[in-house]
This record gives structure tokens, sequence and C-alpha cells, in this order.
């Protein structure tokens, strides 16, 4: 197993341990981060917020509320 592979894994870990305290609060951030690549004219970061909130499934945790 490579490097990056094995850095993935352990994010991935690390992501689905967290409290939700923590995921909700790093939602939030990518709330107000999807706001400010919006308005950039750049669309990686829009992949940038989009790949992250989807890692964090933030779309799933504010359906939960």
């Amino acid at each position: 197993m490579n490097f990056s592979a094995l850095l993935f894994q352990i994010l991935i870990k690390l992501l689905t341990e967290m409290t939700p305290t923590l995921r909700e609060a790093l939602c939030q951030l990518l709330e107000e981060l999807k706001k400010k690549a919006e308005e950039t004219e750049s669309p990686i970061d829009d992949l940038v917020v989009m790949f992250l909130s989807g890692l964090l499934m933030c779309a799933t945790e504010k359906k939960k509320k």
C-alpha cells in the first residue's frame, strides 16, 4: 500500500469516528466556504467544498435536524 492510500484510509477512519459536535461545526464552516467558493471564478474551489462536504456527509447531517 502506498503512502497516499494509507493517509486516505486514516482520514476516512477519523471522519467516521469524530463526534457529531465537531462534524456539525465543520459542516457549518463548509457552508461558509461554499459561499466564498461561489464568489471565485475557479470551479476547483466549488469542487473542493463539495468533496469535503461529501466526505463529512454534511447534507445528511442537515436532514437529521
